[in-house]
């Protein structure tokens, strides 16, 4: 039995071919931007290898991993049915966060049960194992000397070897060189017959993405190369329970203070507003709100630290801090309202944004986390609330995909326009989720309005025939179908006569 066959090294000369063969599909697949089926396409074929190398290896993947890998293969395909930036960033953040936890669970934590150091310390784990891992399998696992054969054979595969080390300073110094000198690059060119430029790039896609594949595949299917202790904590990580309850008593003051003044906003109308604060509505809504959502995302950090390193010692103690910290969640809470009442009269003023929309889901999510701390950190069981906050990220991420948030941007801004002046050109920045509702909306625009849509969707239908099939995703499709039946968004239609409704 040849020793790329037993027990010891068949895994990692396995990922080392898996990678390669990531590295190669990522160049075909990946190369053409914007991402969409592509991506899809991609992510399952390096999924399949992973499930593959694990059943044929007997390594067992537990639940947190089974979840993990299910998560990251549903966003891996929402990615080919949205075109929005914004979203398609959300999809790959969850992504890299389920290879995070593959990672955590290899290092002796179970995800389900994690905290939030944890957690931030499986997205560095992930950077590491990306980066550092494949040197690791390459010069520790895999067993070269025993894969060379003796006699002539050996040697050959050891020049083999040679050159498969080699490659990468040719190509390093070469672009160098190439780069330093005209002739010298034109030489090269007609004796080798290639376009350097291409061939280097699409070599060095090819390396990076198997580099990286390499070293996830690693420390998702091996022991991780750092071993965490999921129960342990530092002496010094500790504070007193005076200390604790009297910072915990002076914030529940200072944010009951700012809750008393809102009260007012939120139930005394524009009328309070401009009376008592001397505010146009416009002012007090743009003031504070993108301060309200940074206060409300470090409120739930800061009670999860003080949770960690608070001593309580009796019965007593335990329900005075559980009294203060739910007092002050109460008020985020209200804080929160408070933030999405400034955003509602913001976007009445000033119309709808991806911003504005984005922070304002964020601000739900917040609240949903607001309210799994009360069920399970307030209620003694801090082990299940980091896992419950992330599922909350991922059916929040899910709902924002299936309200598509530029179609709405869309429809609000156009209804706001009855009374309101719009901002055409911000429409026209919109992805193509927004192209279906843009020609719905156009009859009942202004002239001016509706001829700067559809220049901009004129220009959008005759960019399709230079699509590659690799960027496909649903929206464009469904985009590129309502443009070709459209009979004012063909290159040859003249401008509509049509009266604004």
């Amino acid at each position: 039995m040849s020793v790329a066959n037993s027990p010891a090294t068949r895994l990692p000369y396995q990922i080392v071919l898996a990678a390669l063969a990531a590295g190669l599909l990522f160049d075909l697949l990946l190369r053409e931007r914007p991402w969409g089926g592509n991506f899809g396409i991609w992510s399952v074929a390096v999924l399949v290898m992973f499930l593959t190398l694990a059943h044929r290896n007997g390594v067992s993947l537990a639940l947190p991993q089974r979840s993990a890998l299910a998560i990251l293969f549903l966003f891996s395909l929402l990615v080919a049915w949205r075109d929005s930036p914004t979203l398609k960033s959300i999809d790959f953040v969850i992504i890299v966060a389920c290879l995070a936890l593959l990672i955590l669970q290899r290092s002796g934590v179970d995800p389900l049960r994690a905290g939030l150091t944890h957690y931030a310390i499986a997205g560095f784990l992930a950077g590491m194992h990306a980066f550092v891992a494949p040197l690791v399998l390459l010069f520790s696992d895999v067993q070269w000397r025993q894969l060379s054969p003796s006699g002539r054979r050996g040697h050959a595969w050891a020049v083999v070897r040679g050159i498969v080390i080699a490659l990468p300073l040719l190509l390093l110094f070469g672009a160098l060189l190439v780069a330093a000198d005209a002739l010298f690059e034109r030489l090269v060119e007609e004796t080798l017959d290639i376009n350097l430029a291409g061939t280097f790039r699409h070599l060095l896609w090819i390396v990076l993405a198997a580099w990286i594949v390499a070293g996830l595949l690693r420390g998702s299917l091996y022991q991780s190369l750092v071993r965490l202790q999921p129960g342990a904590k530092a002496p010094f990580l500790s504070l007193g329970f005076i200390e604790t309850v009297t910072v915990l008593v002076l914030l529940n003051l200072l944010f009951l203070s700012f809750v008393a003044v809102q009260f007012g906003y939120l139930f005394g109308g524009a009328s309070f507003v401009r009376d008592t604060a001397r505010l146009t509505l416009a002012e007090y809504a743009r003031r504070g709100f993108f301060e309200l959502v940074t206060v409300a995302m470090l409120v739930i950090p800061l009670l999860l630290a003080l949770d960690y390193v608070a001593r309580r010692e009796s019965p007593r103690e335990f329900r005075l801090f559980r009294l203060l910290t739910g007092s002050l969640v109460v008020l985020l809470g209200v804080i929160i309202i408070s933030a999405l009442d400034r955003m509602r009269l913001y976007r009445t003023e000033f119309g709808i944004t991806e911003l504005r929309l984005y922070t304002t889901a964020f601000m739900m999510w917040l609240g949903a986390v607001v309210l799994w701390f009360l069920l399970t950190v307030l209620r003694g069981k801090r082990e299940r609330f980091m896992s419950g906050a992330f599922a909350l990220a991922c059916v929040a991420a899910i709902l924002l995909h299936a309200a598509n948030p530029d179609e709405k941007i869309v429809r609000i801004n156009v209804e706001r326009a009855r009374e309101r002046p719009l901002d055409s050109r911000y429409l026209t920045t919109l992805s193509w989720d927004a192209v279906p509702e843009l020609l719905r909306s156009l009859p009942s625009l202004h002239p001016g309005d509706r001829n700067t849509l559809l220049v901009h969707l004129r220009t959008r239908s005759s960019s399709t025939s230079d699509w590659d099939w690799r960027t496909w995703s649903v929206a464009r499709w469904q985009g590129a179908k309502a443009l070709g039946g459209h009979p004012w968004t063909s290159p040859s239609a003249a401008h509509p006569s049509v009266r604004p409704q």
